[in-house]
Order: C-alpha cells, then sequence, then structure tokens
C-alpha cells in the first residue's frame, strides 16, 4: 500500500503560533526580565535583555484583570 507519512503517523495537530516576543536583533526567545514597574491604568512596564546578544527592549503589558479573554490570541 501506498500510505502517506500523515495517514501512517499520529494525527497531525494545526501549529501552534508562537506566543512571546523575540529579540529584535538575534531572534532569540529567551529574554531576562531587570525590572517591573506598574503604571497608572493598570498597565505594566517590563525591561527584558536577550540572553543571547545583550539587547534592551522594553514591552507594555495590560495586567490579567484588564485585559479580558481574547488579549492572548
Amino acid at each position: 500500500m501506498n500510505e502517506s507519512p500523515e495517514a501512517s503517523g499520529p494525527k497531525s495537530q494545526a501549529s501552534k503560533p508562537e506566543r512571546g516576543i523575540a529579540c529584535p536583533r538575534c531572534g532569540c526567545r529567551h529574554l531576562r526580565t531587570t525590572h517591573t514597574e506598574p503604571l497608572p491604568g493598570g498597565r505594566i512596564r517590563r525591561r527584558k535583555v536577550c540572553r543571547h546578544c545583550g539587547r534592551r527592549i522594553v514591552t507594555y503589558e495590560l495586567a490579567p484583570r484588564l485585559a479580558g479573554p481574547d488579549c492572548y490570541m
């Protein structure tokens, strides 16, 4: 029988989108948080450093109670 690889293996699952952020310089997803600061309006500012190349980035996040159910899609 000529079966395709998909038919003989386990059910293929839809690929999940990558969560989180990547370093804009090297693409590494291993970031270390160096500082977290709450901001007015319930937002959070996090300063992060790439563990691979040392690039510094800042992220702004909504607090989970303000984000709603669709914020991570």
